[in-house]
């Protein structure tokens, strides 16, 4: 079992920086007692002071370690960018704090990461530590909802059609050099996405929001001769990403990619499609639909990703968030429009299927 200690900004300091708060230990006279504590686990540590480096070793633990115990420091309470990458990791994070952080600073009450995290630990000392490494294997020996879809998402991908090298290569690409990783389809949703092609035999796809590549691959597999799958990416920032792997891919030939906005530039197109896959901006996705409805073909399908949007739907704390705000809107549009049929699929947040009459 593997955990990684990871300790934000100006942490390097303890035992010197104000030590009536911090204590007078440094880290490192500390770890090898943590170590001595727990044998039957691998701990690692790593500091940085820079927020792009945290993120960095996150993206690169997050998704083959066991389990990840992160003091931020002070970008905990300012780092957004933090939060979206713990999110997007498989393994838990806890998220801890020497000090008791709500008895000092109004600023130091709020965290950006605590909803992203397991849990919180604070004001114990350097044995914050060793509590949330021992929250980390409390939560795996009482085998959590969590883990129990993991283990379940394991079994459906050890009996299924393989994901084969090159889409696995490229999810980890994405997980690892990309912020949001998790919004790539991933096996089980990309093998489902080729199905849905070859049972569906469209002529013309059109993909919103390419991202990586990876279920524009997915789709492309399913066509079938003389197919062709149009794919927009509106965040040209993602293009020296996502072109090399999609050129690359064994069904290039099949796709054409093309940086810009879907809603403005698929009608120029000229061309009528068969399916449509939208998993774009959800805060435009009435704009979008209403898009693909003027160029889809009566009898076409349109597959909406996200459309759950990890429960946030019937969650009122994100009554204000506007993609969640975006996601509900177009769920109540769909749902009472009499031009189309509509099922929503629980596959991982969401995937509606809507048939044009």
């Amino acid at each position: 079992m593997k955990i990684q200690i990871i300790n934000g900004p100006n942490l390097n300091l303890l035992g010197v920086r104000e030590p009536g708060i911090y204590g007078s230990n440094s880290f490192e006279s500390y770890l090898p007692k943590l170590k001595a504590k727990y044998p039957d686990v691998e701990i690692e540590y790593y500091q940085s002071n820079i927020e792009g480096e945290l993120i960095n070793k996150l993206q690169e633990v997050g998704f083959t370690y066991d389990g990840v115990v992160l003091n931020a420091g002070a970008y905990t309470h300012t780092s957004i960018a933090l939060q979206d990458c713990i999110r997007s990791m498989k393994c838990p994070c806890v998220e801890v704090h020497i000090s008791n952080v709500h008895k000092r600073e109004e600023f130091r009450h709020h965290s950006y990461i605590s909803c992203a995290c397991l849990g919180v630990i604070c004001g114990f000392g350097l044995a914050s530590y060793d509590l949330a490494i021992a929250g980390i294997l409390s939560q795996r020996k009482t085998g959590s909802k969590m883990t129990e879809t993991e283990l379940i998402d394991k079994y459906i991908c050890q009996h299924i059609e393989p994901e084969g090298d090159y889409l696995y290569r490229l999810y980890r690409a994405t997980n690892i050099h990309t912020i949001h990783g998790r919004m790539a389809s991933g096996h089980i949703q990309g093998r489902l996405l080729k199905m849905l092609v070859q049972m569906i035999r469209p002529k013309n796809i059109l993909e919103v929001g390419t991202f990586s590549g990876y279920s524009a691959i997915c789709l492309a597999q399913g066509l079938q001769e003389g197919g062709k799958l149009y794919t927009f990416e509106i965040n040209d920032e993602m293009e020296d990403f996502t072109r090399p792997w999609i050129e690359g891919s064994d069904v290039a030939d099949k796709i054409v990619f093309r940086i810009g906005d879907a809603n403005e530039e698929a009608p120029k197109l000229g061309v009528m499609f068969d399916l449509a896959f939208v998993d774009g901006d959800k805060r435009t996705y009435i704009e979008t639909y209403e898009m693909v409805m003027k160029i889809l073909n009566p009898g076409g399908y349109i597959l909406a990703d996200n459309t759950l949007w990890d429960g946030h739907v019937i969650d009122p704390a994100y009554d204000r968030d506007h993609q969640t705000k975006g996601i509900r809107a177009f769920n109540d549009l769909i749902a009472n429009d009499p031009r189309v049929e509509v099922v929503i699929l629980p596959l991982r947040d969401g995937l509606t299927l809507i048939r044009k009459k």
